[in-house]
């Protein structure tokens, strides 16, 4: 099967499941190479470093990049002139869930649904006819984890690596702290909280971000057009990223409200002005007790356990 590499909670696994590819995500731990770091700029995301060692040292078959921030485009770009052999397709994410942008974004839907079917030797109308068909079971999947995660029965690492239609074991949670912010070292972080038995759930990329849909949006009625309700299912419904801030705004405050988070535990990437606005927007919005945890290329674990430490004191311990 041809394995599809991405970075972007916005990519449609529905789509990548329609044209029979498997789709991983791409979370990178090893620091980029010294000739994959300079070909970005210096004060830089070092998440677009990461990912770009990634492409070239993978084994995948086929990178696909959601144009949403400036550094998955940077990365596109970089991937796209300096690894000509690499094999990319690309697609704009708009900001937003109007109409008009859902309509925009079905229409770049359908477009790398035609180069995928071209790709994979298949006719675009019978790429549009499996996506048609997986809609509704993938939406009620999706659903379905999203009333047990704003229930709080899918605690810490439940959803990493998580596969729709996979079975998961809920588990309910009281009072967690929220585990917040990008993509690298969640891992780490995530193991720091549970050695120490600190109760949490995560809306990061690695888990809620990707297969979670917001419960009180309601139903995804079909329109018939499976692009269009593809493209609603990831603007409207899914849970939103720091890209769209009055609907995460709205969500967090209900995410926050039902468990009684105690915290937020905030990671982010150096020079990232999404997670930056993001991280403000919380501190003033939420009022609850921030932790903000800066990263570059390394996890800085001894720094991120005394702080976490003099935190937990704060907010009255595990």
């Amino acid at each position: 099967m041809t394995r599809v590499g991405y970075f972007c909670s916005y990519v449609p696994g529905e789509l990548l499941s329609a044209c029979g590819l498997e789709g991983i995500f791409l979370s990178p731990s090893r620091k980029p190479s010294p000739e994959v770091e300079a070909l970005f700029p210096v004060p830089f995301c070092p998440l677009a470093k990461m990912v770009g060692e990634e492409i070239r040292s993978g084994d995948f078959d086929l990178t696909l990049f959601a144009l949403s921030c400036d550094a998955s485009r940077r990365t596109w770009e970089t991937v796209r002139n300096f690894f000509p052999q690499k094999e990319i397709l690309s697609f704009e994410v708009p900001f937003g869930d109007s109409p008009l942008q859902i309509q925009k974004f079905s229409q770049e839907l359908e477009k790398l649904a035609h180069s995928l079917a071209l790709r994979q030797g298949l006719h675009p109308l019978e790429v549009e006819m499996r996506l048609d068909a997986l809609l509704p079971q993938a939406f009620t999947e999706r659903k379905r984890l999203g009333e047990l995660f704003f229930e709080g029965n899918l605690p810490g690492r439940t959803l990493f690596g998580h596969e729709m239609g996979k079975t998961v074991s809920p588990q309910k949670i009281e009072r967690p702290f929220l585990l917040s912010g990008s993509h690298l070292f969640v891992e780490e972080l995530a193991t720091l909280l549970t050695e120490r038995n600190i109760p949490f759930v995560e809306e990061t990329p690695l888990g809620a971000r990707r297969f979670v849909v917001v419960p009180f949006k309601g139903d995804l009625t079909p329109s018939g057009d499976p692009f269009l309700d593809l493209a609603r299912m990831y603007l409207a419904y899914k849970f939103p990223c720091p890209r769209e801030w009055g609907m995460r705004l709205k969500t967090l405050r209900e995410l926050v409200a039902s468990l009684k988070v105690r915290g937020i535990l905030y990671l982010y990437p150096k020079f990232c002005d999404f997670a930056l606005y993001d991280l403000a927007h919380i501190r003033r919005y939420l009022a609850l007790p921030l932790l903000p945890l800066e990263y570059e290329l390394t996890p800085n674990i001894p720094q991120w356990a005394t702080r976490l430490e003099a935190f937990l004191e704060v907010t009255g311990g595990a």
